[in-house]
């Protein structure tokens, strides 16, 4: 049965997710500055370590749990299921790269990083050779397109992040604040790179701001479906798989990559930049295991 405790739980961990990468994306990351590439490196390790380690130390553990299969009808029919789960790992992995790899191609290559936003005179050498009004008129659909693109993997990528919410919540307490903190380190800098990229297309500033908030919405249509699914189906190991793969393809394929390119485009400082990504990563792990450790004190205490 879908307990309201458990939507409420959802929607205030969302809430505050929801302010915090909308406060970094237009107040905390402008008045950081210069500082702020340096915010960016650290938030993007500690989101990998999150991920990483929310999807190893909690979801994978409760996806292939025996418990959950007393009834399954045998140990060969056990194996059977957690094989299945197991296949959907991959399955999910598989998913992310095809819907990432589909919206690169949509992007015509345009960089989607969280520590760089495109730079709006790139052109300029080509863009000065037409006339102003084929200028503003290339201009204006490159930036519809590149908008909607980004806008819509969005939608999608906080409503599934909305499902790992609401599910992890229909499980425990303890999971659904290990997966809040997960979604959270991850969600600032794509928000903050979100934005800008929404700026520098041509937005301006409530507007972009107005695009975000929509994108953050639709999570919480994700809580429901994924409280809702785990409470009435019993499907919560299934959706944790699906997760902890989605959470290991995003840690592992997007941001570690994100972070080696950040070491070299800062050459300059890569000895600051390694020190901020090995902060970030141990204290990442670091929360990720003692949220596992006292998963069932926390439980406890707060019941």
């Amino acid at each position: 049965m879908l307990s309201p405790s458990v939507i409420l739980q959802g929607c205030g961990a969302e809430t505050v997710i929801f302010f915090l990468s909308v406060l970094s994306s237009a107040v905390i990351c402008p008045a950081l500055g210069r500082y702020c590439k340096d915010a960016i490196t650290v938030l993007i390790a500690l989101g990998a370590a999150c991920l990483t380690g929310d999807a190893i130390f909690h979801l994978l553990p409760h996806a292939l749990s025996q418990h959950h299969d007393d009834d399954a009808g045998g140990t060969e029919s056990t194996h059977n299921v957690l094989l299945w789960r197991s296949f959907l790992v991959v399955c999910s992995i598989y998913s992310f790269y095809l819907f990432h790899l589909f919206f690169q191609v949509m992007e015509g290559g345009h960089s989607h990083s969280h520590t760089t936003s495109p730079d709006p005179l790139e052109n300029k050498g080509l863009l000065e050779a037409e006339t102003k009004a084929k200028r503003e008129q290339s201009a204006t659909k490159i930036n519809k397109t590149l908008i909607g693109t980004i806008l819509v993997g969005e939608v999608l990528h906080t409503s599934c992040d909305g499902i790992a919410i609401g599910a992890a919540f229909s499980k425990s307490l303890g999971d659904g604040l290990s997966t809040t903190l997960a979604v959270l380190f991850h969600e600032i800098p794509h928000a903050v790179g979100d934005f800008a990229i929404f700026v520098s297309s041509g937005l301006r500033f409530r507007e972009a701001l107005g695009l975000l908030c929509f994108c953050y919405l639709c999570s919480y249509a994700g809580i429901l479906v994924g409280a809702t699914l785990s409470a009435s189906l019993n499907m919560t190991p299934w959706i944790f798989a699906v997760i902890a793969g989605m959470f290991l393809y995003v840690a592992l394929a997007e941001m570690v990559p994100e972070m080696f390119a950040s070491i070299t485009s800062r050459s300059d400082k890569k000895g600051r930049v390694i020190f901020l990504q090995n902060l970030g990563l141990l204290l990442g792990f670091a929360i990720m295991m003692t949220l596992a450790v006292f998963e069932e004190t926390i439980r406890t205490s707060l019941q």
